[in-house]
């Protein structure tokens, strides 16, 4: 199956972090590694855990066809890595290859300590100017950003899915998510390979700098969506940028990520999951294209 396929309720459904933690520790001490003390980093869309003391980073997720999405963002890293990229990497105690069962793939990657300080924006632009020329000369099928967002709208006309929120905000929502990208089909731009989730969730400050991690979300788009999830500061360093289309792109993000949210809360209502989709909500609703878009 084509790379290219897409699971339009991969965003929607979250992981269950109990089933996800069983899988992991059924494969990762299969391969060896201590299952003793996991750290659960992240659990959202899927569920990443620390397998401490070993330097090794475990990213559970929802099975797909042929295990593809998870393979990709395998090769994705390496492609990077290899071209001097700053990203995450496959760990090297273990096979470089998807693991799992048939309802999650399993991947494995190394762990690096980070360190406490903010993301400098200088330091973040130039890591993600590294990173797009990395992406540049990325092999295969990469989906289009409009047709992720043909998929979120999908999701967001689903009653059923979208049984969280009251009928009268969805309609506002629908409305307002249909009009910003209305409004994107005037805009002429050109496309490129991006990352697509470059928010702070997926942007690591360890020692040696910036490191990017996470490329679910790798797609083909204008390049001002990347720069919707970072501050002002950030787009001197890139040429041909329009700020009013990254401040357009800031709500689509909200709009989308709102959409996502609420969905997940169908299933599990998370009070963190809920802050996310209360904070972005009214962002997309309240007009306000100054926020950086956040995970």
């Amino acid at each position: 199956m084509s790379t290219e396929t897409r699971d339009r309720g991969r965003w929607s459904i979250p992981v269950d972090e109990d089933a996800a933690l069983a899988t992991m520790r059924v494969v990762a001490s299969g391969l060896g590694l201590p299952v003793d003390d996991p750290v659960v980093l992240q659990r959202s869309n899927n569920v990443v855990v620390w397998l401490r003391p070993a330097p090794v980073v475990v990213k559970v997720m929802r099975s797909t066809p042929e295990r593809a999405a998870a393979a990709r963002q395998l090769e994705i890293a390496c492609h990077c890595a290899a071209r001097g990229a700053p990203v995450s990497v496959p760990s090297d105690q273990v096979p470089c290859e998807v693991s799992g069962d048939t309802r999650h793939d399993v991947t494995f990657w190394r762990h690096e300590p980070t360190v406490s300080r903010e993301r400098e924006p200088d330091e973040v632009a130039a890591a993600l100017l590294a990173l797009h020329r990395a992406l540049d000369t990325l092999p295969g099928p990469v989906p289009r950003l409009a047709d992720l967002h043909v998929d979120v709208c999908s999701i967001l006309a689903d009653d059923a899915q979208m049984a969280a929120l009251d009928p009268g905000t969805r309609a506002r929502l629908r409305e307002r998510f249909a009009a910003l990208l209305k409004e994107l089909t005037t805009c002429d731009t050109d496309e490129r390979v991006l990352h697509g989730e470059v928010h702070s969730g997926n942007t690591l400050v360890v020692e040696q700098g910036v490191r990017f991690c996470d490329f679910e979300g790798v797609c083909r788009g204008p390049l001002e969506w990347d720069l919707a999830y970072l501050p002002d500061a950030c787009m001197g360093a890139f040429v041909g940028v329009d700020p009013e289309r990254v401040r357009l792109l800031r709500q689509v993000v909200s709009a989308r990520v709102a959409t996502l949210c609420w969905a997940k809360l169908r299933a599990v209502d998370d009070p963190v999951e809920r802050w996310h989709a209360e904070h972005h909500l009214a962002i997309a609703l309240g007009g306000d294209r100054s926020e950086v878009a956040a995970p």
